[in-house]
Parts: structure tokens; sequence; C-alpha cells
């Protein structure tokens, strides 16, 4: 899984240097990036049904790749939950201790 993850970032550097190198020459100046902009503006409002499709391909992508991510992140913590024992001893000591942190709790047990 580090495998595909370590791809994915390096596919999406390779897309980002390959569009500053193809558009680097484009944007000379501030008003030659609004008039891009206005034109892609003006592309979208003309084309608004192709616009919605695309975007929701692009949020159900987003979506299944938040899935994939939440399910990555979270099947260990789930399976302790779920499927975690008690251990069987016998409590040997107990110190209070102070940590400072952000959420305004000046003692945690140990």
């Amino acid at each position: 899984m580090h495998t595909l993850i370590m791809l994915v970032k390096i596919g999406i550097l390779v897309g980002i240097l390959f569009l500053y190198l193809r558009w680097r020459k484009r944007f000379t100046s501030s008003e030659q990036v609004v008039s891009e902009i206005q034109g892609f503006a003006g592309w979208a409002q003309n084309n608004k049904e192709k616009m919605l499709r695309y975007t929701r391909i692009a949020e159900v992508a987003a979506g299944l790749f938040l899935l994939c991510l939440g399910y990555y992140i979270g099947k260990d913590h789930f399976h302790l939950i779920r499927d975690g024992m008690r251990a069987p001893g016998i409590i040997v000591g107990y110190k209070e201790q102070y940590f400072p942190g952000s959420d305004g709790a000046a003692f945690q047990r140990l």
C-alpha cells in the first residue's frame, strides 16, 4: 500500500511538472492570466452540461479516493474495537503525571 501511495505522489508531481513546462511561456504577464481565466469561464458557461458531467466524475473519483484512504487509516483501529481482547492481570502501579496539552487537560493517567 505504501508503494501505491508513493506512485500516486510521483504521478501528481510529474503531472504538475508537465503542466508547468507546457504552460510556462503562455503566462508571461498578469493580463494573459486574467484573459485565460475569463476564456475558460466563458467556455464553462457555454458548456454547462459538459462541465457538470466532468464535475460529477471528479466528485466520484475524489469520494472513492477518500473512502479508500479512510479504510486504510481506520482498519486497524476498527479491528481492535471489534475484536480486541482484554488481557488478564493485576494493576501493579498507578502514577498521575502532568502533560500540558492543547485541549486544556492538565493531567493524564498512566
